[in-house]
């Protein structure tokens, strides 16, 4: 409430736009540290249209000298997917092992989805078999190939840009919208290695600075 009231004073007086003369100059020295925020996944904590400050992947690597994290579950991180796209999410697990980043999306997708199965059947059979029995044969053998589809969403392949890139990670994460109704994540497209985060997010910056909060999931 204090940094808001103080918010309130400095943009009401003559160097209301100080702050961001000097937030443009900091930027212009090609420091990855700011970004916008576009789309609802991350309502209510974040909002479309403002900006927020990040500790960039490069500075969070001296927290491996200490022996810590780079990220843990509650953190917002911003996530490189590729070139053209970044994403802010919220990380609710992290695993050293592959094995556990995939057992974690069996509850939600699966990896790929197997052909229609049709009975093999030799050719004596078939001449045994009326018309009506092999078209029943095949009907059920559709249903049950689309009611396993309907079951069981495949994974999507938006994130493989930034799984790609990284041949051996040290560490996987899941990550979650706090709009979990209108999130793209990794409920959809899978744990992401470590090293795809762009940055940490410590606050929004505009136009109405706020923390940005850490919580615990619940799993």
């Amino acid at each position: 409430m204090a940094l808001r009231q103080w918010w309130a004073r400095v943009r009401a007086s003559w160097y209301g736009d100080i702050p961001f003369i000097l937030l443009g100059v900091f930027i212009g020295w090609n420091c990855d540290v700011s970004c916008a925020v576009k789309g609802v996944s991350m309502l209510p904590t974040l909002r479309p249209g403002e900006y927020i400050l990040f500790i960039p992947y490069s500075l969070l690597q001296v927290r491996r000298w200490f022996n810590v994290a780079l990220v843990k579950p509650g953190d917002v991180v911003v996530v490189k997917v590729s070139d053209d796209l970044s994403v802010c999410k919220r990380v609710t697990k992290r695993t050293a092992a592959k094995a556990e980043a995939e057992e974690w999306g069996r509850d939600h997708y699966v990896e790929v989805v197997p052909e229609p199965y049709f009975p093999h059947t030799s050719e004596g059979a078939d001449k045994k078999l009326s018309e009506e029995a092999a078209a029943a044969q095949v009907v059920e053998s559709e249903r049950a190939y689309y009611d396993y589809v309907t079951r069981n969403a495949v994974r999507a392949k938006d994130w493989d840009a930034c799984i790609d890139r990284v041949p051996n990670p040290s560490q996987w994460i899941w990550l979650e919208g706090d709009n979990k109704a209108e999130s793209l994540d990794s409920r959809r497209c899978g744990p992401v290695p470590v090293e795809c985060v762009r940055g940490l997010v410590l606050c929004s910056i505009w136009p109405m600075p706020h923390s940005v909060k850490r919580y615990s999931p619940t799993r």
